[in-house]
């Protein structure tokens, strides 16, 4: 996703869509609310300091979790930070129980806006 994002178009093979059915491609806080992570308390922005760092290497404080600058270390592998006004195709699949706080907004949105036909 990344790789079609911020490099997509200059590739030197045609990117025409993504497929995605693991790994986040969001790092805002409170999209990872369902795992004790997020911005609201200094137990969850403790919580995100602590995954976000893993998951990127970079060290990661709970003081830059709300403040917002830990996004600037996570932008590498930050897919929906490279996204731009015309973004590859993306296809996510997310599993039949998947509870996390971006899922249910892009569900809520998919039915909002792309009503399903009966």
């Amino acid at each position: 996703m990344i790789y079609a994002d911020r490099d997509g178009a200059t590739a030197l093979v045609p990117v025409v869509f993504t497929f995605s059915a693991v790994g986040p491609s969001s790092f805002y806080g409170q999209d990872w609310a369902t795992l004790g992570a997020g911005i609201k308390t200094l137990k969850e922005r403790k919580v995100g300091a602590a995954l976000f760092s893993a998951m990127s290497g970079q060290v990661i404080t709970a003081k830059e979790i709300a403040d917002g600058s830990y996004v600037q270390k996570v932008k590498p592998i930050f897919a929906a930070m490279w996204a731009t006004q015309n973004p590859i195709p993306t296809v996510v699949s997310y599993g039949a129980y998947e509870q996390g706080a971006a899922v249910c907004r892009i569900e809520a949105y998919l039915h909002k806006y792309m009503p399903l036909s009966s």
